[in-house]
C-alpha cells in the first residue's frame, strides 16, 4: 500500500457492516436527504444548503452505481467533491455564526461536519478496497 492510503482507513462501517453496506447505505441516505431538501425549495437562510442539493443528488447517484459496478474512480469522484462541500460549509457555517451569533448553529454545523467526515473516511476506505 503505497504510503497515505494507510491514514484515515476504517475497517468496518458503524454497527460492525460491511464497508461497501456501509457506503451504500451512505449514498442512498444522501440521494434521499438532497432530493428532500431540493424538492422543499429554498427560502431565507436554507439557501446556504443550496450548494449541497444538486451536487448531493448527482454525485450520490455516481457513489451508487460505482459501488454497484465496483468503480473506484466514481467512488473517489464522491469523496472529493465531498471533502470540498465540506470545506464551503465550513466557512459558510463560520460567516453565518459570527453573523448571528446563534450558538445552536455552531452546535448543527459541528455534528453535520463530523458525520460528514465520517462518512467521507468510510466511502473513501471501501474506495481503497477495490
Amino acid at each position: 500500500m503505497e504510503s497515505g492510503k494507510e491514514r484515515c482507513v476504517v475497517g468496518s462501517c458503524c454497527c460492525g457492516c460491511s464497508l461497501r453496506s456501509g457506503s451504500l447505505t451512505i449514498g442512498i441516505l444522501n440521494l434521499v436527504s438532497s432530493s428532500i431538501i431540493l424538492s422543499l425549495g429554498f427560502s431565507g437562510s436554507s439557501i446556504i444548503f443550496f450548494h449541497h442539493t444538486v451536487p448531493g443528488v448527482i454525485f450520490s447517484i455516481l457513489l451508487i452505481y460505482g459501488i454497484q459496478k465496483a468503480r473506484r474512480g466514481l467512488i473517489m469522484i464522491w469523496v472529493w467533491v465531498n471533502a470540498v462541500l465540506l470545506f464551503i460549509s465550513v466557512i459558510l457555517a463560520i460567516v453565518l455564526i459570527v453573523m448571528t451569533g446563534n450558538v445552536a448553529i455552531a452546535v448543527t454545523v459541528l455534528v453535520s461536519c463530523a458525520l460528514t467526515v465520517y462518512f467521507i473516511i468510510v466511502i473513501r476506505s471501501y474506495a481503497l478496497t477495490l
